[in-house]
C-alpha cells in the first residue's frame, strides 16, 4: 500500500471517474476496492484499490491493505473488476452552455420544410395563443451542422408558411453557435415574431454580417443570414425574444455537470472569461453545495461595457479580488480577467 502524507496521490485533485460521480459521505473515508484503478505514476501503476478522505486521495493499494488501514468506519464501495480512472481537466470548456443546447426543444431529424412546420405545429398546439415558440437550430444536436442544406429544399422556411402553423403565437428558430458549424448562420421568425421585434420592411441591418432577407417586393422574409462567427441576432434585432435567464441557466448547468461527470470530466478552466449573469450560477450551485465539477472561472466585463473607459473602471474594481491566485476553494475559485477589444 502507498501512502501519501499529505493525503494526496498522483491521481489528481479531480479523483476518479467512479469517485466523482458517486455520492459519499465527507465526514467519513471512503474506500473503492477490487477494481483497477490507474494511478498515473511514474510507473503508471495500477492498483485494486484506493483510499478517499474529504475528497482527497488518501491511499492506493491492494484491496487487502488500504481496506485494512482505512478502519472498520470507512465508506467501502466494491468497484467488482471496474476501472478508476484520474479525473479529466478540461482546459477550454465552455461548460454552461453544454446543458443550454438542451433548454428550447430541437429540431432534430427535420429534413424538409414540411417537417420544420409540423414539428411548430405540434409545439403551438401544447402552448397558449401569445406564447413565444422558440426552437433550437435546424440541425441535429450536439452541434446543429447543416442548416438549410439538410433540408430538402436547400432553404429556410419564411414567415408566411410559418404563420400558416403559428398565426398568434411568435416563432424564433434560432441560428447556430458559429463555433459548432461554420458560417453562414441562419434564423427565422414568423410575422408574430417580427411584428413584436419592430421588423419592417425599413428595417436595416444593425451591424456588418447580417443580412434582412427579402422577397422581391421588399419585404423581409423572416429569414436572418450571418456571416460571423458569434451570432448577434438575439442582442440586436431580435432581443425581444426570450432569453436565458438565471433558473434556466441554473438548470442547464446542472445538465451540464452531469454530462461531464458522465464523461470523466472533474475540473475545468473557462480562460475566456465568464460574465457576471454567468458566474451567479456558478456561485448560486457553489453555494448549494451542487458543484460537481471543480471550476476555475475567469472574469470578464459585459461587452456592452467594453469601451476603454469602462475597462479601466473594471480592472480597477476586480483587480484586487482577482489579482493572483483569486478566491475561493477547491470547487470554485475565481481569478485573472479576460477581454476582448476590436473583434477577431
Amino acid at each position: 500500500m502507498k501512502l501519501d502524507p499529505k493525503g494526496l496521490c498522483r491521481l489528481a485533485l479531480g479523483c476518479a471517474v467512479l469517485i466523482g460521480a458517486l455520492p459519499v459521505a465527507a465526514a467519513r473515508d471512503v474506500v473503492f476496492y477490487n477494481g483497477k484503478v490507474l494511478t498515473v505514476d511514474e510507473r503508471f501503476s495500477i492498483v485494486q484499490a484506493v483510499a478517499v478522505r474529504d475528497g482527497l486521495i488518501l491511499a492506493t493499494g491492494s484491496s487487502k491493505d488500504v481496506l485494512r488501514a482505512a478502519g472498520s468506519d470507512a465508506q467501502r464501495i466494491d468497484l467488482q473488476g471496474k476501472t478508476v480512472l484520474p479525473g479529466l481537466i478540461d482546459a477550454h470548456a465552455h461548460m454552461d452552455r453544454e446543458g443550454l443546447k438542451y433548454i428550447y426543444p430541437s429540431l432534430k431529424g427535420v429534413r424538409s420544410i414540411a417537417d420544420v412546420l409540423k414539428f411548430i405545429e405540434a409545439e403551438v398546439k401544447k402552448s397558449k395563443p401569445g406564447k413565444w415558440i422558440v426552437t433550437m437550430p435546424v440541425g441535429d444536436p450536439p452541434d446543429y451542422k447543416g442548416g438549410p442544406d439538410i433540408l430538402a429544399e436547400k432553404r429556410m422556411p419564411t414567415r408566411w408558411e410559418l404563420d400558416a402553423v403559428s398565426p398568434d403565437n411568435p416563432v424564433y428558430i434560432r441560428g447556430v453557435w458559429g463555433y459548432w458549424d461554420q458560417p453562414p448562420i441562419y434564423s427565422v421568425a414568423n410575422s408574430r415574431a417580427l411584428a413584436l421585434a419592430g421588423i419592417t420592411r425599413d428595417t436595416a441591418a444593425p451591424y456588418d454580417g447580417i443580412t434582412v432577407e427579402r422577397n422581391r417586393e421588399g419585404e423581409p422574409t423572416g429569414v436572418f443570414k450571418e456571416t460571423n462567427l458569434i451570432p448577434a441576432m438575439e442582442a440586436s434585432l431580435m432581443k425581444v425574444a426570450p432569453r436565458f435567464d438565471h433558473q434556466i441557466r441554473l438548470d442547464a448547468l446542472r445538465e451540464s455537470q452531469r454530462r461531464y461527470n458522465a464523461a470523466g470530466t472533474t475540473s475545468i478552466y473557462e480562460g475566456h472569461g465568464i460574465s457576471s449573469e454567468v458566474m451567479a450560477v456558478y456561485k448560486d450551485l457553489w453555494a448549494r453545495g451542487e458543484l460537481t465539477v471543480r471550476s476555475y472561472l475567469v472574469g470578464s466585463p459585459e461587452p456592452a461595457i467594453a469601451t476603454t473607459r469602462h475597462l479601466e473602471e473594471r480592472m480597477r474594481d476586480w483587480g484586487v479580488t482577482v489579482s493572483g491566485p483569486g478566491f475561493g476553494d477547491s470547487m470554485l475559485r475565481v481569478g485573472g480577467m479576460f477581454m476582448e477589444i476590436g473583434g477577431y
